[in-house]
């Protein structure tokens, strides 16, 4: 079953819109989590509560492109979650790990007018990925939007680990280059 029609689905609140969203994104979604989380049985929750999301949102959303929307969906709930296990405990998720890489380029949004630059933020990151050649592009998103162990990221794109730590190095510092240069940082 194609976006369209799972998204019809959702449209109709037919129930086997979910159903379908997992057979063609679940094990997505469960690696994406997984990574972010740590955890299997986190993992499994928040594909969960994702869904319910979506149950939620569409209608009245009718996404242009589902697989982003669900995406984007998915890596809320997670770093909602992640948020909320963090506030108990300190826990070695790869989330903590991608964000202490990028420590040095972005600063966590701690008070108001960090928040309020945020979207600005995010527009400069997104030209600035449009800059990068597919690869160290493919690579970034897959670390820090994905949160995917650098281990994966190397088998998933045939490259040695070392290759993928030293691309996301240049690319991190290639970021804060331009970030310091246009006074954000």
């Amino acid at each position: 079953m194609d976006d369209r029609e799972i998204i019809a689905l959702f449209q109709a609140r037919d129930e086997r819109a979910i159903a379908e969203t997992l057979a063609r994104y679940g094990e997505n979604c469960r690696s994406m989590a997984r990574n972010m989380l740590g955890s299997a049985g986190d993992a499994e929750e928040c594909v969960n509560d994702a869904m319910l999301k979506l149950w939620n949102a569409i209608p009245p959303a009718n996404p242009e492109h589902f697989a982003a929307y669900l995406y984007t969906a998915l890596r809320r709930t997670a770093m909602d979650r992640w948020e909320h296990q963090r506030a108990e405990k300190r826990g070695g998720s790869q989330i903590a790990a991608a964000m202490d890489e990028l420590s040095e380029c972005v600063s966590a949004p701690d008070d108001v007018a960090a928040q309020l630059e945020a979207k600005e933020l995010t527009e400069r990151i997104n030209r600035f990925l449009g800059t990068l050649k597919p690869t160290d592009r493919n690579l970034f998103v897959a670390r820090y939007y994905a949160m995917m162990p650098v281990q994966e990221i190397a088998e998933r794109f045939g490259l040695s680990v070392s290759n993928v730590k030293i691309r996301l190095m240049r690319t991190r510092a290639a970021l804060k280059k331009l970030l310091t240069k246009e006074a954000f940082l």
